[in-house]
């Protein structure tokens, strides 16, 4: 049923902002840069992806079949995840959250070639939040700060959202697929710290804060993952994305002190109707 993949995906995106937020405020602290910062979010969901598979609440998956798909979302991601960490840099969170809508009708169209079933209500909330991004872009009320590293990091999940959903449709375990993925995701962050930036990867990884960053980032991407079984993935994406731009909304609001509070505010009131038209 789609709700509990809207559930999921709106918890995951709960999750995210915090992780997101207190490895932003650390980044900006000068305690660690902002690929150490991906580098324990990424490292703690590898973590929790390897002990769902040990505990036994996944199986261990893995189709021959897949490789090739695999082999093409690994560069994919790759970019993706430097294009993002650079993105969250220098974007103010909120746009970051705004922008990153745009994903939603290029995998609407994708699904809907895909054969799969989206109901009117589900479109209707898709199209009110793509009406709702135009608004905020048109009347300005984000910055457009690191704009390109936005727009790329908008575009190019179309493409690893779409092999993931085949994948796990049609060859492997949930765990699995992510498990390869977030492994060489890891080993590429851990080269950039050390090469790029002369960090020790695991400098910071037993501080207080860098472990609610795991925990919460870790929950992010277990539930995040396991929400595509449920619906298809322009559906699924939609809650995340709004989910997304709720929680950073608010966190723009309260914790980062951003401007625009009532536009933001009713920014988020719009959000929450359209999760509701989603899960029905």
């Amino acid at each position: 049923m789609p709700i509990f993949g809207i559930i999921l995906e709106s918890c995951a995106g709960l999750f995210e902002e915090i992780s997101v937020s207190l490895g932003k405020r650390e980044a900006a602290r000068g305690r660690g840069s902002i690929f150490m910062m991906g580098f324990v979010q990424h490292f703690a969901a590898l973590i929790f992806l390897g002990l769902v598979v040990l505990l036994g609440f996944d199986q261990w998956k893995l189709s021959m079949e897949s490789l090739p798909w695999i082999a093409l979302r690994i560069p994919l991601e790759l970019v993706q995840l430097y294009f993002t960490l650079i993105a969250l840099e220098l974007a103010d969170r909120t746009e970051f959250s705004f922008f990153k809508v745009g994903t939603v009708p290029f995998l609407l169209l994708v699904d809907l070639a895909l054969g799969y079933v989206i109901n009117v209500d589900q479109i209707i909330g898709m199209l009110l939040l793509m009406g709702l991004f135009a608004f905020i872009f048109f009347k300005k009320i984000v910055s457009r700060k690191g704009l390109p590293f936005v727009i790329f990091s908008t575009i190019n999940p179309v493409l690893t959202i779409s092999i993931f959903k085949h994948n796990i449709t049609h060859f492997n375990s949930v765990a699995t697929e992510q498990f390869i993925i977030y492994l060489v995701l890891v080993i590429f962050l851990m080269l950039l710290l050390i090469f790029k930036t002369k960090e020790n990867p695991f400098k910071f990884m037993f501080r207080r804060i860098e472990i609610g960053e795991a925990m919460s980032v870790g929950l992010c991407t277990l539930l995040s993952s396991y929400a595509y079984i449920f619906a298809p993935a322009s559906v699924i994406l939609t809650a995340r994305r709004a989910g997304g731009v709720l929680w950073s909304t608010l966190s723009g609001i309260f914790f980062f002190k951003e401007d625009h509070k009532k536009q933001k505010a009713f920014t988020a009131f719009t959000l929450v109707i359209i999760l509701i038209l989603l899960a029905r």
